[in-house]
């Protein structure tokens, strides 16, 4: 079976209209060198038979999803942005331990007063 590029088609889309995989895909095609270059026109062979494709392991979450989940894109890992993001997280810990420090000094303070000296 031949299949002609159309605009905006890309091999895994390509592969999982037609029931196969992109590594089969540029095994019957090896004209392709690149598998995120491919042109408008080319006729590219479908092979018949493949191995069943796989789904990776775990939830998979796009870009969009992800900003529509959260309501931002997600920081880059190392940019200022996620640095700040996890001083503000580190301050809040911080604050909360610090809350929690001062809770169990008034309370030691309050049973110094209430219990008596011996």
């Amino acid at each position: 079976m031949e299949y002609v590029v159309k605009a905006g088609d890309t091999l895994a889309r390509i592969a999982a209209a037609h029931g196969t995989t992109v590594q089969a895909l540029l095994a019957a095609n090896p004209f392709v060198t690149n598998q995120n270059l491919i042109l408008v026109g080319w006729r590219l062979r479908i092979p018949t038979t493949a191995a069943p494709a796989t789904a990776p392991p775990g939830p998979v979450v796009n870009y969009a999803q992800f900003v529509a989940q959260h309501g931002a894109p997600p920081p880059v890992p190392g940019s200022p942005e996620a640095m700040r993001k996890a001083a503000e997280e580190a301050a809040k810990r911080k604050k909360q331990s610090e809350q929690w420090l001062l809770l169990g000094g008034g309370l030691l303070l309050l049973l110094a007063l209430v219990l008596p000296s011996r």
